[in-house]
């Protein structure tokens, strides 16, 4: 990311940079300046505009393109701003920038989605670990909850673990799940896969401490 696009930067009459959220980044040529790099971004600003006899809403978040040279990215070709938001609350600005990033990166929406399914596919796999055939179902269970209370590791590797890569017909691959969950499979999703993998866990724990509940009734 350019210097001026970071937290603490000086745009002159657009204020200090406060935070920067990049949503597209896109190259191409330019027959003047060779490739150049387009950054799209919502950036929160605060403004100098106290004066003795007039003061105006100090806080801004606007969309941003700012077009860098690939060679030097240190070279700003072009920098606009556009559909300024002017807020004199602090609380309102936040509210407004988060809003904004999250209307263009889908990032909250997206890490519920996952984070629902990955809750969902673990559940459904401990209800495994127990059926009509186990010796002692209350006493497996209240096994497994002990051993994540104390955080036991045999216990914790016995548990139900995420198969992602579709070595049986009916589990499902990382790409499966992103093109179900978020109509998009891009370069791995790396960060949402861990989300992945945490909610599935937790999943796990949920169902087991349902069923343990579920018997202790009966």
């Amino acid at each position: 990311m350019h210097a001026k696009m970071r937290p603490g930067a000086n745009l002159s009459a657009h204020g200090t940079v406060i935070a920067c959220r990049v949503f597209d980044k896109t190259e191409e040529e330019d027959v003047n300046h060779g490739t150049q790099i387009t950054y799209r971004s919502i950036v929160f600003c605060v403004r100098e505009v106290y004066t003795p006899t007039y003061v105006t809403d100090p806080y801004v978040t606007w969309e941003r393109w700012t077009s860098v040279l690939k060679s030097d990215p240190t070279v700003i070709i072009a920098d606009s701003f556009s559909w300024g938001h002017y807020h004199l609350s602090l609380d309102m600005a936040v509210a407004d920038y988060d809003h904004r990033v999250e209307d263009k990166t889908h990032e909250k929406a997206d890490i519920d989605a996952i984070s629902a399914r990955g809750v969902n596919d673990g559940r459904a796999a401990a209800t495994w670990l127990i059926d009509g055939n186990t010796d002692a179902p209350l006493a497996v269970l209240e096994g497994l909850l002990r051993g994540i209370d104390e955080g036991d590791p045999e216990v914790l590797d016995s548990l139900p673990m995420p198969h992602l890569g579709g070595e049986w017909s009916d589990n499902p691959t990382w790409e499966d799940i992103c093109k179900e969950e978020l109509d998009r499979y891009e370069d791995g999703e790396d960060d949402l896969l861990n989300v992945y993998h945490h909610s599935f866990h937790e999943g796990v724990e949920q169902q087991i401490r349902e069923m343990h509940r579920d018997l202790m009734a009966v």
